[in-house]
């Protein structure tokens, strides 16, 4: 806030006063992690997954018009809810669901995902390892594949062996 402060001098008879005004500004500051602890989650290629975030104001001034943004690998889809806080009270924090979605072609391995968090006057960043996995149905369509021609070349045998 603004405070107006009277400033008297004095050397003998003389006598003044000054009036000053002093504006005094909180510390802008800004901390994100996630509600777990943890920086690494895992997701299934084609898939949602909810990771919650938190936003923290630990300053002594309100942050202003936080924005979240994300650096991810070409194809995937990250959004926030909510996609933007007004104002952010010193000392509060907020819990933020970030939905990562990798692409349906993400080869499985280990990712990085960047969020930036941005106000007027502060920001932080927060990278998470996403390890994302390929789905299941791959897989036992593989054994299926595999059974089917061991089944077909055992039929191949039973005829052809009796000749």
């Amino acid at each position: 806030g603004e405070y107006t402060i009277e400033v008297q001098a004095a050397a003998g008879d003389i006598r003044g006063s000054i009036p000053l005004k002093v504006v005094i500004t909180g510390t802008f500051e800004m901390e994100m992690y996630t509600s777990s602890g943890r920086l690494n989650a895992e997701a299934t290629a084609g898939t949602a997954t909810n990771v919650t975030m938190v936003a923290q104001n630990p300053g002594t001034a309100p942050l202003v018009g936080i924005s979240f943004t994300s650096f991810s690998p070409e194809g995937w889809t990250v959004t926030f809810d909510p996609e933007r806080l007004d104002t952010l009270a010193p000392q509060e924090q907020r819990e933020i669901t970030v939905l990562i979605e990798p692409s349906e072609k993400t080869i499985a391995g280990d990712y990085s995902l960047s969020i930036n968090g941005t106000a007027l006057t502060a920001s932080d960043s927060l990278d998470l390892r996403i390890s994302v996995t390929t789905p299941t149905i791959w897989g036992w369509l593989g054994v299926f594949i595999v059974v089917l021609v061991i089944a077909g070349l055992a039929v191949v045998f039973v005829r052809v062996g009796r000749r």
